[in-house]
């Protein structure tokens, strides 16, 4: 017998859902009781529940689970979709809060009825006797589960429509009621601790009810029988004084006015709901004098009822027993036919469909695979049938402490005879990654609060424990959960590294704890698509057919598979759990091995722990497996797995909703496979390096280091999730992370219709299959998806420092996604030093993902240019080439003026005229792009003043483009030296041939710039700058024998003075801070002018050449010679004494 189910465990399906909240109008008592925190977090667990099948009903609805807390006190209806619906509303949890307990977890029924008028799709009915003896029934409509739909039909005053209260019977002047049970809309069962057996009958569900008396005599139980009765859970308090032999434990409807009874001593009833009196005679299961003729167990269920094709019915039963034979279990099922007539119902045993299961331990040690426990103490917690035309089916809950196993026997319906037995793991496996404290901080952090694993409830519990043993005072419930968890492991940790990851460890370990304690299973209901569901005491189970990967393990020791995993089981026997896991670490931060790295590794991890003889002879037996290679390739995943070619593209652009429950049941499952994935190909890298070294050996090594590399990726996307199933949300930071809103389906399942279309249709191992086989093997378009949606939420520094530690850089797409994570994030250095290779400008042109980044990122005007360009149609290779260069220095420029840096982007548009410059006899297209990239380097050097490059642009770029005016850049660049006061550039020693041969033009621009100089000593400055040009700015020194245009320089000067003599008296009127002591600097300055000038003039040794040339008026010039400016020199000099004079 192979393993057939699997389990995912859903912790706190519940907390998922909204919650509409219902009081009922009576005096509630205050909340005084203290409790500590193992008592709360008990009390918050479910005591008992079930799930109510609404599938036939074909509402928007499929199940409805519903369970009572240990309080006895609250009762939570949570609706259950497991398929996809066309209309998938919001819906939301109905919890109603009772003033009193309920009298036991057996005294309330939650049924499903639905609605004759069609006003309604159904209603939910609670029936229940709390600890008054008040009989309390309640009816939801399934309307009331929808999300803020007349949410005000619940206030107090609206009671009658919804509720009613009453006191049908005096329990306390008889016996407290063990079993409420309703059997249809309008009977209700109840029985009495003393053997007592009543009906409540009503008109209507919210009417007073008329109370009847089935006649049946009791016995009272001797005291010898509380000994065997009621040891289900020592959390749960029974009463079991005075409890009768013939208490009724279970009750169900066989027609409309026939019900079937068991009592605790094992005796079957037929009874007249009319007449209330047996039908026929009693069937007494067991002799009645047997050691074991009383029930020792108290399962959700005894009963049950099925109905085959043609109409005929059949009641199932089981109960404990004893066994003669060690490997049968203590229970025994039957079934009978239910023969009706006009008058009477009859039961016809069928003996041959009686049998008496194996102990699931038994079924464990069958397996090749090592059970992780070995309970003995079994007992059924619930169990379900389903008839065929040739078979039944028995699914039955095993339960021993928190463990379950599900057990699924096919029985021929003509014979007897089992025909299959199928089971499930008896937990959820456990691998490599999560064994033993190896791990960094890191790991166990993201496993409490990003993986899904906990609910609040466990993780709050767990810090009030840890805090509780740290000495630490207790977690503010009002802030948030993560900031709570970092901030106790902070305080409790002192920032010593190695205490921090032991806390983390620790606090794992205490949310494991819980999170296993919240997994005990209470009920198990069927499901349309080969899955079983299972209410549990802190969320939802799903059974489901177990993938070949997490099968693997317990095949039979005959087949290939089983010769396999027995040798693998001998390496794990050898190597210990931290071997294992420092190999894992080390393929992480490895993307590929050679022949002489697998020698190496294995002698760093097995040559000291494995002789020669025993790896020879594992490699002996891996050779006598059937096509083992054939075996290999399957199991590493080499091989492409799902085909889903002849979907029609209705199916695949359907765009439903997938239901909250199975969105976490997908995520769990994908996690579960791959982790037995992980845990197979890890085990198969150990079994390869003892294997001899050779190509094809190293080529399998090889695919199981990038197989658990991408894994790691995957397992980071599955574990990253937003706040809200919305495209623009941003990253959880402040709850638990919910694994319906991960990034798995906004960034994989909504870009893969196939896989969206198999997860719709509930195919999980297919779905799996083609997730692992298909979508992860397209590596680029998946690791793009996931980044792109990323990008659009703005999360660039997350997948900086979340993805990067696990892309590879060797690959270029990662290298091509990592940088545009630094363009986005303004990391100017690692931008550039990502993007200088040319070979990821193919990357981004490979059609396959073309369409898929434009779409993604064109709105993104930041890098929209380097789209455009890149994905521009130019199909010169050459033209290609600089394109990208000339692409991603324009997506550098918004960069570089947050960064105040330009120099990446100049490099990129260096590079890319250097390309174009390759070109031999370029047209003018190519010279038009050589002049415009110019142009940008130009722009570049302007802005962080690298005059050298200004210079290159400036002698490269052509005077006469259309693209620019030459005289527009000069203009700029010489301001900029003006700014910069760094005006000296542009004359020697500095390379000046460029400015030598625009020397008018430079001239020009001074003087235009000087003349337009508002303030007057920036004039002075300006013009003094245009002196020292006219003198040097064409000659290749600064010496007297290089001076230039001499008298051109001292106009300049001259220009100054008259600018001076025309403003003074306006001075100090417009002055900001008028003094006489500035005019006489500014006279002052002024005679010093008048002799550079004078001294310059008489150094022409020809006395026509000793004049110079200024402005008379706004249209004429005229000529100043020697003579006249010595007398304006002395004119000045006599003012100057005059002011010396007044002053004294």
């Amino acid at each position: 017998m192979d393993v057939s189910y699997s389990l995912s465990n859903i912790a706190g399906f519940k907390s998922h859902l909204p919650v509409q909240k219902i009081t009922l109008p009576l005096k509630y008592p205050s909340q005084n009781q203290e409790q500590n925190t193992n008592e709360r977090f008990h009390a918050l667990l479910a005591e008992t529940g079930a799930i109510i099948d609404l599938s036939a009903s074909q509402s928007y609805i499929d199940f409805v689970s519903w369970d009572l807390l240990a309080d006895l006190k609250t009762i939570t209806l949570s609706p259950i979709n497991s398929s996809v619906k066309k209309l998938e509303l919001p819906l939301q949890n109905i919890q109603v809060t009772l003033p009193h307990k309920i009298v036991s977890s057996k005294s309330v029924s939650i049924t499903y009825q639905s609605d004759q008028s069609g006003n309604e799709d159904g209603y939910i009915i609670v029936d229940l006797v709390d600890e008054n003896f008040l009989f309390v029934t309640l009816r939801f409509a399934l309307s009331d589960f929808i999300v803020a739909n007349n949410s005000s039909k619940f206030s107090l005053g609206n009671f009658d429509q919804w509720g009613h209260i009453s006191v049908p019977y005096s329990f306390e002047m008889r016996s407290d009621p063990y079993l409420v049970k309703t059997v249809d809309p309008l009977k209700v069962i109840v029985s009495l601790k003393d053997g007592g057996f009543l009906i409540f009958k009503r008109s209507a569900i919210l009417e007073d009810v008329e109370v009847g008396t089935f006649s049946e005599a009791s016995s009272i139980l001797p005291f010898t029988f509380l000994s065997g009765i009621f040891k289900k859970d020592p959390r749960q308090e029974v009463v079991l004084e005075g409890i009768s032999s013939n208490t009724i434990v279970d009750v169900i409807q066989i027609d409309s006015n026939t019900i079937a009874s068991l009592t605790v001593r094992k005796v079957l009833k037929l009874w007249s709901t009319d007449n209330l009196v047996p039908t026929s005679t009693p069937i007494e299961l067991t002799e009645i004098n047997d050691s074991s003729s009383w029930l020792t167990s108290v399962p959700a269920k005894y009963f049950q009822v099925i109905s085959s094709k043609t109409g005929q019915s059949y009641l199932s039963l089981y109960y404990s027993t004893n066994s003669a034979d060690n490997s049968k279990s203590r229970y025994v099922f039957k079934t009978w036919k239910i023969r009706k007539s006009d008058t009477i119902v009859e039961l016809e045993l069928l003996d041959h469909l009686t049998f008496q299961p194996e102990l699931p331990n038994i079924l464990l040690l069958s397996s090749s695979a090592q059970p992780s426990f070995q309970n003995t103490l079994w007992f059924i917690q619930d169990y379900q049938t389903q008839l065929s035309d040739d078979s039944i089916k028995f699914h039955i809950l095993w339960k021993s402490n928190t463990s379950s196993v599900l057990v699924t026997l096919a029985i021929n319906f003509q014979t007897g005879a089992i025909e299959s037995k199928k089971w499930s793991h008896s937990q959820e496996g456990k691998t490599f990654e999560e064994l033993g404290p190896y791990h960094d901080s890191e790991y166990y952090r993201n496993k409490i609060l990003n993986s899904g694993r906990y609910n609040d409830l466990i993780l709050q519990t767990s810090l009030d424990v840890f805090r509780s043993y740290k000495g630490l005072d207790s977690v503010d419930k009002k802030s948030f959960i993560r900031d709570s968890t970092e901030e106790t492991i902070k305080l409790a940790s002192n920032n010593d590294p190695y205490e921090t990851k032991q806390n983390w460890y620790k606090l794992e370990t205490l949310c494991a704890e819980f999170k296993k304690l919240g997994e005990e299973d209470l009920a198990i209901s069927l499901t349309n698509q080969a899955t079983l569901l299972t209410i549990q005491a802190n969320g939802l189970g799903i059974f489901r057919p177990s993938h070949y990967f997490e099968s693997f393990p317990y095949k039979k020791l005959d087949t290939p598979e089983g010769k396999l995993f027995n040798i693998l089981n001998k390496l794990n026997n050898v190597l210990s759990t931290k071997t294992y896991h420092r190999i894992l670490a080390r393929i992480r931060s490895t993307t590929s091995l050679t022949l002489q790295d697998s020698n190496e590794w294995y002698e760093d991890f097995i040559g000291n722990k494995l002789s020669d003889e025993e790896a020879q002879n594992i490699v002996n037996e891996l050779g006598n497996i059937e096509d083992a290679f054939g075996l290999l390739d399957t199991l590493i995943g080499s091989v492409d797995y799902v085909s889903i070619d002849d979907l029609g593209a209705d199916k695949l652009t359907d765009s439903l909703d997938i239901p909250p429950a199975e969105k976490l049941n997908t995520v769990l499952t994908f996690k579960n496979i791959i982790a037995s994935h992980e845990s197979i190909v890890l085990n198969l890298f150990v079994l390869f390096l003892v294997c001899d070294s050779n190509d094809r050996i190293l080529l399998l090594l090889n695919k199981i280091i990038n197989k658990l590399n991408i894994y790691d990726i995957v397992r980071c996307i599955f574990d990253t999730s937003f706040k809200k199933q919305n495209k623009t949300s941003r990253i959880e930071n402040e709850n638990l992370n919910i694994l319906e809103n991960s990034l798995f389906w906004s960034g994989i399942v909504d870009n893969n219709p196939q896989l969206n279309y198999l997860i719709r249709g509930s195919r999980m191992n297919e779905a799996c299959d083609y997730f692992i086989g298909t979508v992860l093997s397209s590596y680029k378009n998946f690791i793009v998806d996931v980044t792109l949606d990323l990008l659009n939420r703005d999360e660039g520094k997350f997948i900086k420092s979340t993805f990067f530690k696990m892309l590879n850089r060797s690959r270029n797409i990662d290298r091509f996604i990592i940088g545009l994570v630094y363009l986005i994030n303004s990391d100017a250095n690692e931008f550039f030093e990502t993007f200088e290779t040319y070979e990821l400008f193919d990357i981004a042109r490979e059609n396959e993902l073309k369409e898929k980044i434009y779409k993604s990122l064109a709105n993104n005007e930041t890098i929209k240019i380097f789209l455009d360009i890149v994905f521009s149609e130019d199909k010169n290779p050459v033209l290609k080439k600089a394109d990208y260069f000339h692409a991603l220095a324009e997506l550098s420029k918004e960069q570089a003026a947050r960064a105040r840096r330009h120099s990446h982007s100049q490099n990129f548009e260096l590079r890319a005229i250097e390309i174009l410059k390759e070109i031999e006899s370029p047209d003018e297209v190519v010279l038009s792009r050589v002049d415009s990239y110019y142009l940008n380097v130009f722009d570049f050097a302007l802005n962080t003043s690298n005059y050298d490059a200004i210079y290159d642009a400036l002698s490269n770029l052509s005077p006469n483009s259309s693209l620019y005016e030459y005289t527009d850049l000069f203009n700029r660049f010489i301001n900029k030296l003006i700014a910069n006061q760094s005006i000296y550039i542009i004359f020697p020693p500095h390379p000046n041939a460029l400015y030598k041969k625009y020397f008018l033009l430079i001239d020009n621009i001074l003087l235009n710039i000087a003349n337009h100089e508002l303030a007057l000593s920036s004039s002075l400055k300006l013009y003094e700058y245009l002196y020292s040009w006219r003198l040097f700015g064409a000659s290749n020194s600064l010496t007297s024998k290089d001076m230039a245009d001499r008298r051109g320089a001292v106009e300049s000067l001259y220009m100054f003075i008259t600018r001076f003599k025309d403003e003074r008296k306006n001075l100090i009127a417009y002055s900001a801070t008028p003094t006489i002591e500035d005019v006489k600097q500014y006279k002052l300055k002024i005679l010093e002018l008048y002799m550079i000038i004078l001294n310059c003039l008489k150094g022409f040794d020809n006395e026509e050449d000793q004049w110079i040339v200024k402005q008379k008026d706004a249209e004429s010039l005229s000529i100043v010679k020697l003579e006249e400016l010595k007398i304006e020199y002395f004119e000045w000099f006599r003012e100057l004494e005059d002011d010396l004079r007044n002053e004294i």
